[in-house]
């Protein structure tokens, strides 16, 4: 929830004069959507008491009023005849009233995400995609809640919003079979069917209550929604998010099978889960370890057009180096850094899981590191290249550029867009907030692919640790942008 609210003078100055506040239902419903929208955002500007920070978001999915109430600190969304969102709402309160089980499985879970980086805005999932994620999966695990079409075909009052039945009956007439369980076997059952369910196959229907044959490709997960099917409610989910995820639910399944061995002094089971912190895979294998890790990767495309391919990676280095201040590494160090092997590891004997957690966390037994402090961790199948460049970076100069824009291009107005693109680094490089703590290594792969038309460029990046995923990602959105518009300019050359 935001709280940093602005004045509501600020708000209310620019408010236009009074207006028309006797128009009827019929007459706003024959207006259109914008026109609408307008209207119900000129009248809370004007006579909404408290409110403040009034948008009108006509382009989205379904077009609302956004505001705030000052006085309670709240966000609000008001839209006009969204005849799905009552539906769902009512639906949702259905499922918690049938169960009450359900609010202590959401809120776990999603204080699990939260902690673990998946919760938000962006490509990461939300608390009304979790809600039908933990339903469908007890649709599907011995029938525990009822499918909503079940639902809809015992209700004796059949309701049809547009070609979608959202019927839904009294809670007499079913009953859920999920009583006997405990919230921690529910959470062990849940992490154990997402840790292996199959995206690039099946999709999930709460609707049906089932799992189903993937119908499109569009988008890395398929989840519909309960009342209009062809809405898939995690398409904003991006691959990498979804991996982190699977994993998480791999580790936290994994902690849960070892919640038997409970301590007095240290922590155990559902307390493990929560933890912002991340188990190594190492501290779950007993037995012959067995590693498989897939290094993020990215890959941007760019045209050549004249340039020729020695020119072309000039201009990269000179961009990364001398602009974005990367530092290049040889291959040898490279290999340094890489992870070791854990068979080659002193201590390969059985171990407790909430003991090494432990060690991980406390200060003075943390993970095996170099010399560098740089954390070390088992891979494998991640092979190295003498053909890729290796960087080191060590400060965030992609971010926050666009602040310092304005006054360079004051201060330098007649330097050229190279030097002003590398006085901004030389700020970020500065303050200390953009420095790393631990420096991200990646590797960049060049591969020139000549066309009919044109000869294009790939440059595959990779992320040559475990660490820094979310850093990666933002780094690798930032060069989509910013290459082409660096690589095509005279100025560079």
């Amino acid at each position: 929830m935001k709280r940093n609210l602005s004045d509501e003078s600020s708000t209310r100055s620019n408010s236009p004069p009074s207006i028309n506040l006797t128009l009827s239902a019929d007459d706003l419903l024959q207006m259109s959507v914008a026109d609408r929208l307008d209207y119900i955002r000129r009248l809370l500007r004007s006579s909404a008491a408290y409110v403040c920070h009034v948008q009108r978001i006509a382009q989205a999915r379904c077009p609302v009023v956004r505001f705030c109430h000052k006085q309670q600190k709240i966000f609000c969304e008001l839209s006009i005849n969204n005849h799905l969102a009552v539906a769902n709402t009512k639906l949702i309160q259905y499922f918690l009233t049938l169960e009450p089980k359900l609010r202590s499985l959401l809120y776990t879970i999603r204080l699990w995400l939260k902690q673990k980086d998946l919760l938000g805005r962006g490509h990461r999932f939300n608390t009304y995609t979790l809600f039908w994620m933990i339903v469908t999966h007890l649709q599907i695990h011995n029938q525990q809640l009822p499918s909503v079409r079940t639902l809809a075909d015992l209700a004796h009052e059949k309701k049809q919003h547009g070609p979608w039945n959202c019927s839904v009956p009294n809670l007499e007439q079913i009953q859920s079979k999920l009583t006997n369980l405990s919230v921690e076997q529910t959470l062990h059952e849940f992490f154990s069917f997402y840790s292996t369910f199959d995206v690039q196959q099946n999709e999930l229907s709460p609707w049906f209550g089932e799992i189903r044959s993937k119908t499109s490709t569009n988008a890395t997960v398929s989840l519909a929604d309960p009342f209009e099917h062809d809405h898939n409610l995690t398409a904003n989910i991006s691959a990498n998010n979804w991996m982190k995820f699977q994993e998480e639910c791999q580790l936290a399944k994994q902690i849960l099978d070892e919640s038997s061995k409970k301590r007095l002094t240290k922590s155990w089971g559902l307390a493990l889960i929560l933890t912002r912190k991340s188990l190594p895979q190492k501290n779950f294998i007993h037995q012959k370890p067995s590693y498989h890790y897939t290094h993020t990767t990215h890959t941007v495309d760019l045209s050549l057009n004249k340039m020729t391919k020695d020119d072309f990676e000039q201009r990269i280095q000179l961009i990364f180096k001398d602009i974005l201040l990367f530092e290049q590494v040889n291959y040898e160090l490279m290999k340094k850094k890489r992870p070791v092997d854990i068979d080659n590891d002193d201590d390969n004997g059985e171990t407790e899981l909430a003991e090494q957690f432990d060690e991980t966390l406390s200060a003075g037994k943390r993970r095996r590191m170099d010399k560098d402090e740089y954390t070390l961790t088992p891979v494998k199948d991640a092979p190295d290249s003498k053909e890729k460049i290796y960087y080191e970076i060590q400060y965030r100069t992609w971010q926050d550029r666009r602040k310092l824009k304005r006054t360079v291009e004051t201060e330098h107005a007649n330097s050229s867009l190279f030097e002003r693109e590398k006085f901004i680094s030389l700020k970020l490089k500065e303050d200390k907030e953009h420095q790393l703590p631990t420096p991200i290594y990646l590797s960049a792969e060049i591969k020139i692919l000549p066309t009919i038309n044109e000869t294009k460029a790939q440059i595959r990046f990779q992320l040559q640790t475990q660490e820094y995923h979310k850093l990666f990602i933002d780094l690798t959105h930032f060069l989509n942008l910013y290459l082409p518009k660096l690589i095509l300019n005279e100025e560079t050359n």
